[in-house]
């Protein structure tokens, strides 16, 4: 949980905030529980969701904090779009050939 008066976004002021990861792609739903994916951009900085987060404390040789992971998150409504860091278009990327063989060795790793 972190104070949101030490942050210098609008928004942040008066409240508290709970930063939560995840290791893997969690659960993302709409409304009606149809998942969901980034192309269908429903999923952005500044909309509405519910979201499911574990709370766990962390007490060992890295230190003492309170954690959370992010487990799903559902669509609710639209909000305001803030700024952040936009995921890469797939247009960005070239194709790539699929090898003869599909082992690492072949692809050169």
């Amino acid at each position: 949980m972190h104070d949101g008066d030490r942050k210098d976004y609008d928004g942040y002021a008066g409240n508290y905030f709970v930063r939560a990861n995840a290791n893997t792609r969690p659960l993302v739903l709409d409304r009606n529980k149809v998942p969901l994916t980034a192309q269908d951009g429903r999923i952005y900085s500044g909309c509405y969701v519910n979201a499911i987060i574990n709370i766990w404390v962390q007490d060992n040789k890295w230190g003492k904090r309170i954690n959370a992971n992010l487990r799903g998150v559902q669509f609710v409504a639209d909000g305001e779009a803030f700024s952040g860091g936009a995921p890469a278009n797939a247009d960005e990327f070239e194709a790539i050939e699929t090898p003869a063989s599909s082992d690492a060795e072949a692809l050169g790793f």
